[in-house]
């Protein structure tokens, strides 16, 4: 079931890790507007899987993209011919920009949600974590964590269980104090693959979508 809230359960868990002042942030709300985010991110990459579903995705981009290049083709050599003066004043010019703006809208589009997906990696749900993380240091939190002496090492901080908590609450996933850890580790660029200026698209589109 898609997230749409935080119930009362959830928040006041959420809560109690946030031992630290909020800097008059409203935790509770922004929580709810990631959350909201990322499942309509979730909902429009569903939709672009059904649309390829039993297709090779590849090849509909090429399809598409050849479509354009004939398009701008044609602008191309319509232009010309009016600068030459051969056809009369009552031509009526074909509408090539809306055709155009559609071919372009839709590579745009699968260059976000389907491109990226390549082998196991889900930028939507980076871009949750980050967003997440934004908002937890945003609120006066730190990113430090340690590791239980009595306990095989596990990660602990306010932050590991916050995260813990939030991601369950949105994703309906249990995650382990490690797994958190190293979700954090990549977001301070301990980890290679983390691309920010394709998180920045993503929660651009999403935000603009909303």
């Amino acid at each position: 079931m898609p997230f749409t809230a935080l119930s009362e359960e959830k928040w006041q868990a959420i809560r109690s890790t946030c031992t630290h002042t909020s800097q008059g942030i409203d935790l509770r709300r922004e929580t709810d507007q990631i959350g909201q985010a990322y499942w309509a991110a979730r909902a429009t990459r569903e939709m672009w899987l059904k649309k390829l579903q039993g297709k090779k995705p590849a090849k509909q981009r090429e399809k598409i993209h050849k479509a354009l290049l004939s398009v701008r083709q044609s602008q191309k050599a319509l232009a010309g011919v009016l600068a030459d003066g051969l056809l009369d004043d009552d031509f009526v010019h074909p509408d090539f920009e809306t055709p155009e703006y559609r071919l372009e809208a839709w590579l745009s589009d699968y260059d976000l949600w389907v491109h990226p997906f390549a082998g196991k990696n889900d930028p939507i749900k980076a871009e949750l974590v980050s967003r997440l993380i934004g908002l937890w240091k945003k609120s006066g939190g730190a990113l430090r964590w340690s590791r239980k002496k009595d306990d095989a090492g596990t990660p602990y901080a306010p932050v590991v269980d916050f995260l813990t908590v939030t991601l369950n609450a949105i994703l309906g996933t249990a995650f382990t104090p490690s797994g958190v850890a190293k979700m954090i580790d990549r977001h301070r660029g301990e980890r290679l693959g983390y691309n920010p200026w394709l998180m920045y698209a993503v929660h651009r589109r999403i935000t603009r979508d909303m």
